[in-house]
């Protein structure tokens, strides 16, 4: 294997990897990348059997060929390169070897093997690494390519296509409220759900709070998956990287997304989620209208003074003003009043200040609607009067 790449055009899938490949791991080939050259340019894969990443980029290419190596270091050694220096790459002759008495051993997939007399190892396909820019030579040793994990095909299933920046847009105003649970698999994760009219929600919830964003997504069967918290969190960096179109597919138990010569892969959560439709409020008889802005600020200054382990605020809404209070014995208390608009009765009622912002931070109107039955009851959260994002917040003891 041989080939000649710009650094930038070699970090830039090398970077994308760096959340997959492992160091602590009881499997060392998943702290490796498999690195392929072909006749358009090469191949950048790595998987930690959950989450697979393969990113194609072109580049000039003297032999074909494919090699396995540690994935961080050739990360941190390419990023070490001087900016604007091409990098040769190409690997290097066969496996180094050790003889000792009786028997012989030789280097092969990264460790030593005991073999006969009598017969030979073959070659390793790229057992070393050799990069040079400029002055600089390095070289990795690599493990047998045969042995790294083969990414799974996902057959043709239910996908949809959707500008990166609403993917993403999606994923920010739920992934807040997935659950840490170890023993709550279910929620651990995204949930997308199409109910193959036209319709598509993003969903996620712990049980103390529920994000649910609806969409308008044409010509899709109807679906209904778990995409886990690593995987959101991946797909949240790959889309956030730039524009253009991303292809959303779901298989059996895996999921595939694609975008242009990248392509990630990711098994799903399987169990059945939860009715989270039940959990959204009908009715309310309290309605307060504030500012997000002013409302997000306040919360945060009060905050300062909850208690470190509940993060506990305070919600007094009355005819035209909502004041926030925070009480801590330890270090003293601090109290705002904000501009609102009413419509009932009034209620006084306690949040996790800390959910209370994410929820606010995935708002884009600039006023906030909070539909509120007592102190006891969840309270739905819009955004103006948009219906298409509501978040539900459980209240804490007053």
């Amino acid at each position: 294997m041989r080939f000649t790449i710009e650094r930038g055009d070699f970090l830039a899938p090398l970077q994308r990897i760096q959340g997959i490949v492992g160091t602590r791991t009881s499997m060392p080939i998943l702290a490796n990348c498999l690195v392929e050259a072909g006749s358009a340019g090469i191949e950048v894969v790595a998987t930690n059997l959950e989450i697979g990443v393969r990113d194609r980029t072109a580049c000039a290419v003297a032999e074909p060929g494919r090699v396995c190596v540690a994935g961080r270091k050739l990360y941190e050694l390419v990023k070490a390169f001087p900016e604007g220096a091409p990098v040769e790459v190409m690997t290097e002759g066969a496996p180094v070897e050790v003889t000792t008495e009786g028997a012989r051993l030789k280097r092969h997939a990264g460790r030593l093997a005991l073999e006969s007399d009598e017969s030979t190892l073959p070659p390793t396909e790229g057992a070393r690494l050799k990069l040079r820019s400029g002055r600089i030579t390095a070289h990795l040793l690599g493990m047998e390519p045969a042995e790294f994990p083969v990414l799974p095909e996902i057959p043709a299933g239910n996908g949809m296509t959707l500008a990166a920046a609403t993917l993403g847009e999606l994923l920010a105003q739920t992934f807040f409220a997935m659950s840490t649970d170890i023993t709550r698999q279910t929620l651990g994760g995204v949930l997308f759900a199409h109910d193959g009219e036209g319709h598509l929600e993003v969903v996620a919830t712990d049980g103390h709070r529920l994000a649910c964003r609806r969409l308008a997504v044409a010509g899709v069967t109807a679906f209904r998956e778990i995409v886990p918290r690593k995987a959101v969190a991946e797909i949240r960096r790959l889309v956030e990287e730039g524009d253009g179109e991303v292809n959303l597919t779901f298989g059996d138990k895996h999921a595939v997304l694609r975008r242009a010569d990248l392509t990630l892969i990711t098994r799903l959560i399987e169990g059945r989620y939860p009715e989270y439709q039940r959990a959204i409020p009908a009715t309310c008889r309290n309605l307060v209208v504030v500012d997000r802005e002013a409302l997000t600020t306040a919360c945060r200054r009060v905050a300062i003074f909850a208690n470190e382990k509940t993060n506990q605020v305070e919600l007094e809404v009355s005819a035209d003003s909502l004041v926030i209070v925070a009480q801590n014995p330890e270090l003293g208390d601090a109290r705002e009043e904000i501009e609102a608009k009413l419509e009932g009765d009034g209620v006084r009622i306690a949040f996790n200040a800390r959910y209370l912002l994410d929820i606010l931070g995935g708002m884009a109107g600039a006023s906030v609607r909070m539909e509120m039955n007592d102190g006891n009851s969840p309270s739905l959260f819009t955004s103006g009067e948009a219906a298409d994002y509501r978040c539900v917040l459980m209240p804490m003891r007053l």
